[in-house]
């Protein structure tokens, strides 16, 4: 077979053979099909607004909040209850304790401690009336507390005086029946969230006046309190109630320097009010038991005492009789040491008070 005669052959056969379409089908099936759309991602716009006012919001949010806890519990004046509220007679008492050792520091304190040595009964004896003067500026306070009422007559009330809120009064009388009156002055602040207080006042005693601050916690037995002569002299006194005593620690502040710390405890025993004075720091180391009696229809202050010698502990009474020579008062004291002789001396008594025309007079 020729090649022409092959075309020709290929050609006849290819006619012959019928070719399907199937474009149809693949149509169908196309349509048939999940379609896909994607798009085209657009990242965000950074934006310098979107924070800044988040934090303007948070920061107002924030001013509120604080604004509406100022008004609800800030440090505010209390005009009408008093923050002493149960404590008035505490503040009475540790007034009448500042007061009386305020005016003596210039003249009978001094800030060097002496050496205790090894003493002899005369070296003693000396010793014990050393002892007796720096004890000597603590009965004014012994006398007041045991002759004046309990409850010190105690007057605390809203003040008309500029620049005060409130006024107390209070008067004490001492063994000599004689009246002394002490008005305080004051302004005092609250504050919900601690329940502290702070009260700043004046003190008025006579023709004198005294810077007066006190520091507490409402509801607390306890206070600290400040009586200023000035700023470099003062009397710092810290009250709380220690096994079930009142318990008054009291400093004697002299040119801006600590000189005397004693503590005092009231007790009561067997219907009788005892005292116990301690010198904690200063020129004195002994610690002294106060009771009262009568001899005479005459108010008798007795005394037990403990002394360190040296290391050597001596103990022993004494009693101290309040006696009137020439229109002059004085304390005259016995002293009784345990094993010794007893001997006896005297010193002046400086009781402060008013004059006898207000004796009368009714706090009201």
């Amino acid at each position: 077979m020729t090649r022409k005669e092959l075309k020709h052959y290929i050609k006849t056969k290819a006619e012959d053979v019928e070719i399907k379409d199937f474009s149809s089908v693949i149509i169908q099936r196309a349509k048939a099909q999940p379609v896909k759309v994607t798009e085209p991602v657009r990242e965000p716009k950074p934006s310098f607004f979107r924070p800044l006012t988040a934090s303007l919001i948070t920061v107002f949010a924030a001013m509120i909040i604080v604004l509406v806890l100022a008004n609800q519990t800030g440090v505010d004046p209390v005009p009408d209850n008093t923050v002493l509220e149960n404590m008035e007679n505490v503040v009475a008492l540790s007034t009448v304790q500042a007061i009386s050792l305020i005016e003596v520091m210039d003249n009978e304190l001094s800030t060097s401690n002496t050496t205790i040595l090894r003493f002899g009964p005369q070296e003693k004896n000396d010793m014990i009336r050393d002892e007796l003067a720096d004890l000597s500026r603590y009965l004014e306070t012994i006398e007041k507390l045991y002759a004046s009422n309990d409850d010190f007559e105690v007057v605390d009330e809203v003040n008309d005086q500029a620049g005060f809120g409130r006024r107390m009064r209070f008067r004490t009388r001492d063994f000599m029946d004689k009246l002394s009156q002490y008005e305080i002055d004051y302004n005092q602040t609250f504050n919900p969230q601690t329940n502290r207080f702070s009260v700043l006042g004046k003190i008025k005693f006579g023709t004198k006046t005294y810077d007066l601050e006190v520091l507490g916690t409402k509801g607390s037995r306890a206070i600290t309190l400040t009586v200023k002569k000035d700023e470099l002299n003062y009397v710092l006194l810290d009250f709380e109630v220690i096994d079930g005593k009142d318990t008054y620690t009291v400093e004697l502040i002299k040119n801006d320097l600590s000189v005397e710390k004693v503590t005092i405890s009231l007790d009561q025993i067997d219907d009788q009010k005892v005292a116990t004075l301690t010198f904690v720091e200063g020129t004195s180391t002994g610690t002294y038991t106060f009771t009262i009696f009568e001899e005479n229809l005459r108010k008798i202050i007795s005394i037990h005492y403990t002394l360190s010698f040296d290391d050597e502990v001596e103990e022993g009474d004494i009693t101290i009789r309040i006696l009137t020579l020439q229109q002059v008062t004085i304390y005259s004291i016995l002293v009784e040491p345990e094993g010794r002789a007893s001997f006896s001396f005297t010193r002046g008594r400086m009781t402060s008070h008013m004059t006898d025309d207000v004796q009368n007079t009714q706090l009201i």
